[in-house]
């Protein structure tokens, strides 16, 4: 059974940052793994689009993260239904379901609802939101950083990894959100499980590792997904979500403190 949701992630960034939690948050603080004598003062979360509880077991299991694996092991955690990017964002953003945030399905990509960048900028802190090409949601009073493929590669994941570590050059901000598209892209290209798939997996968990050791010590680290994926064989993809099933709905939480 689910131990978490994604309404608890506002709440627990409010909690360290020693601000009010989002006007509508119905989720609880999350205990954050490692919290020692120093109690941290700023939040990295990191959103691992499509990254499903489903599948990050199975690519434990096969030896596919061996940095996530390293990490204190996640809490079985649920989003919001529709499992789609935009109402996990805004279940994310505001700490309150759908009939109140008003996201409730695809199609709908921002919230007048309160939001925790909100709740940040009204109290004089800095919120930096890297995103990849383009934003999946309104991330509004965030200060936005977009990752376009400049490589060339055919995706974003590596180019938001650039610009997160030049906001960190800069100095820590109080929020930092990072978003990284890649494990959704390759899930609904070819299939989840599927070699192209299992390899953008890897490339993300190295990722993830590089952010994680630019990060300064007592830094509360959160790393969440919006949903999962399942295998599907529809026109242009094989991959998809937005149903109420376990492989859609079940997401990884982590949350800890960097040392």
């Amino acid at each position: 059974a689910p131990t978490t949701s994604l309404l608890d992630i506002a709440p627990t960034i409010a909690a360290v940052l020693g601000v009010p939690a989002p006007a509508a948050a119905v989720g609880t603080p999350l205990p954050l793994i490692g919290a020692g004598d120093v109690a941290p003062q700023q939040v990295a979360l990191i959103f691992l689009d499509g990254f499903g509880y489903l599948r990050y077991s199975e690519a434990l299991a096969d030896g596919l993260i061996p940095h996530l694996a390293a990490l204190p092991q996640p809490s079985l955690g649920i989003t919001s239904y529709q499992p789609c990017t935009v109402v996990g964002s805004a279940a994310i953003l505001t700490g309150a379901p759908p009939e109140v945030n008003g996201v409730p399905a695809r199609g709908t990509r921002s919230t007048e609802t309160e939001t925790i960048f909100d709740v940040v900028t009204a109290a004089g802190l800095r919120g930096v939101a890297v995103e990849g090409e383009a934003l999946a949601f309104n991330m509004r009073n965030a200060e936005l950083a977009l990752s376009g493929d400049r490589d060339g590669n055919g995706g974003s994941d590596d180019n938001v990894l650039t610009n997160v570590l030049a906001v960190l050059e800069t100095g820590m901000p109080d929020l930092l959100w990072l978003h990284f598209h890649g494990i959704d892209d390759a899930g609904h290209t070819y299939g989840p499980g599927a070699p192209e798939e299992r390899s953008k997996v890897t490339e993300v968990d190295t990722i993830v590792a590089e952010v994680l050791a630019a990060l300064p010590p007592h830094t509360a680290v959160l790393i969440v997904a919006d949903h999962g994926m399942h295998a599907v064989t529809e026109e242009g993809r094989l991959g998809n979500h937005g149903q109420l099933i376990p492989r859609d709905m079940l997401v990884p939480v982590w949350a800890f403190v960097t040392q």
